[in-house]
């Protein structure tokens, strides 16, 4: 004889729910005495948006709305709160479709990932999952998959009104190393820096980070790391679900306090090249341009004038661009580029006058102004230079010539783009 013991408590194993219309979900009780929804009398009190069996519990979404399943035990009193359950539901449109956050995976043997589907917002769905080959990949009711041997699967859900979505799963093995992309980065505070890994050659696995001090460095689950501190430092660690790691330290430095380039004006040739300088400088006034994760060069406009991460430039195509230096946390200085085309050739003046392959004459201790002129709308830097700067030696930028003895020298000038002038001074 079997002797069943009055049951004391109901549990429901959630409060409240949402469904589309159409789904269908079980309601399944427990009794504190082992029983369950055999023991239960289930009641909708609003069957027109969801309805449920009395017997066994099942719901079945019908339209948009509310509704209250209430679950009754065999031998609950009148407004019994132990052995009376509500469970709340909220009926919302069935889904027009369905989606993986990811349309290809790869995974490797033994490990795991969950990949529920996913329906547009405002909408509900019962979904089932399948594998094309569950001896590569198999796939769980929730949308756990299961890497088993090296093959590629294809994982289908369904929804419970027909919409369906498919991600392809490649399995490779597990890898036996992991680099990073830097092994050590130098950051200002509020900086960030994007690690990326690379895994051996035909492997696969998923990868975790970690940091040794948040306090100065953290790290986001994709690698993106944030400098949290002025100073000090910190490891942040990658590591794969079968325990090979890979490290980059993170040496925390104070935020750029300003920046300032020499230069607010260029006139370049085209296929010109110029350095620009200048500085980037922290609360102390020291430089900080060897810290190259503080700031960046920019164009305006590539195609005319292009500049490296160092700064340096090159004249493209006549025009115009900005060259703009920025900080990472907002400090801006820029020069104006202004780009003409090349010289043809170049001329060598005294007081407005060519004296190209022509001799003049100077007296030791005098001086003499040059000047060179490139044809109209033509541009770009040009340099001085004397074939013995003992007799008279010439500013390279300026062209002013002085006489120190006697003597017979060339004067020369040469154009970025290599077009050349000469001519001679007698020194007496």
């Amino acid at each position: 004889m079997t002797v069943v013991v009055e049951p004391d408590k109901l549990t429901l194993p959630v409060s409240a729910g949402t469904l589309g219309v159409g789904q269908q979900y079980v309601l399944v009780g427990t009794l504190d005495n082992g029983q369950g929804s055999e023991a239960l009398a289930f009641r909708s009190d609003n069957p027109a948006v969801a309805s449920v069996n009395e017997q066994d519990g099942t719901i079945t979404a019908k339209r948009i709305g509310f509704a209250t399943i209430t679950a009754t035990a065999y031998n609950a009193a009148l407004d019994d709160p132990d052995l009376i359950k509500a469970f709340s539901v909220a009926v919302v449109g069935a889904p027009a479709s369905v989606r993986f956050a990811a349309s290809s995976l790869s995974l490797a043997i033994g490990q795991t990932y969950l990949l529920p589907g996913i329906v547009p917002t405002g909408t509900a769905a019962g979904m089932t999952y399948k594998s094309s080959k569950d001896s590569v990949a198999g796939v769980s009711a929730a949308g756990l998959i299961s890497a088993k041997k090296t093959g590629t699967a294809y994982i289908t859900v369904a929804t419970h009104n027909g919409k369906t979505a498919t991600c392809k799963v490649t399995v490779k093995k597990a890898p036996s190393s992991i680099k990073l992309n830097a092994s050590s980065v130098r950051l200002g505070v509020g900086n960030t820096f994007q690690l990326s890994y690379k895994l051996t050659s035909g492997t696969a696995s998923t990868v975790g980070f970690t940091t040794s001090n948040a306090s100065v460095a953290t790290v986001a689950p994709d690698g993106l790391v944030t400098c949290a501190a002025s100073s000090g430092s910190a490891v942040i660690t990658a590591r794969t679900h079968n325990g090979k790691t890979a490290r980059c330290t993170v040496y925390a430095y104070a935020a750029p306090a300003s920046v300032r380039l020499n230069d607010w004006f260029l006139d370049l040739g085209v296929g010109q090249s110029y350095q620009l300088s200048g500085g980037v400088y922290d609360g102390l006034g020291t430089d900080v341009r060897s810290i190259t994760t503080h700031y960046r060069f920019s164009s305006s406009d590539s195609s005319v004038v292009s500049v490296t991460s160092g700064g340096k430039l090159l004249a493209r195509k006549v025009g115009s661009a900005v060259i703009e230096l920025k900080t990472y946390n907002g400090l801006s200085t820029s020069c104006l580029v202004s780009v003409a085309k090349a010289p043809s050739r170049v001329t060598i003046l005294y007081l407005g006058t060519s004296v190209n392959n022509r001799t003049g004459t100077m007296y030791v201790g005098g001086t003499l102004q040059l000047t060179a002129e490139v044809p109209a709308g033509a541009g770009g830097g040009y340099a001085f230079a004397s074939s013995n700067s003992r007799i008279a030696s010439i500013d390279k930028f300026t062209g002013l010539v002085t006489a120190h003895r006697r003597g017979t020298v060339t004067i020369g000038v040469k154009t970025y783009n290599g077009k050349t002038a000469k001519c001679k001074i007698r020194v007496l």
